[in-house]
């Protein structure tokens, strides 16, 4: 688990009522989802020892907001995010999926925000690396 129920308790973004043992089920499904989109960097990489602040703190507060992201949607783990994707609503615009099989997948379980905090941090970059 890359973030602790107690490092999560102190961000200003944490929701209070969650319990240790929701927590650590839904950490454990965040983590899934966060190694998914950066192609688990710090699984071979270790996070407390990266010395880029701001990248640590990015990956910290996505970790966060996919938590919540999961807490609000109603996920407890990785087959909720399959079964339920056959309505998608955000602001006036709607998505009433016919095929049951169309929505289906891991981008239902990702929180729209993580996507580009993880980006920022450079952790979903997929080019290859240019030495003159």
């Amino acid at each position: 688990m890359y973030l602790t129920l107690a490092d999560y308790k102190v961000m200003d973004i944490a929701k209070s009522d969650v319990t240790d043992e929701d927590y650590k089920e839904l950490a454990i499904l965040a983590d899934s989802v966060v190694d998914n989109l950066t192609h688990s960097y710090y699984q071979s990489h270790d996070l407390s020892k990266d010395t880029d602040e701001i990248r640590v703190r990015l990956f910290n507060r996505a970790l966060a907001l996919e938590i919540n992201f999961l807490i609000d949607s109603g996920y407890h783990n990785i087959t909720d995010g399959y079964d339920s994707a056959s309505h998608v609503g955000i602001g006036h615009t709607s998505v009433d999926v016919a095929n049951s099989n169309a929505g289906k997948g891991l981008t239902t379980l990702t929180s729209p925000l993580i996507r580009d905090l993880l980006l920022r941090a450079g952790l979903m970059y997929r080019g290859v690396d240019y030495y003159a």
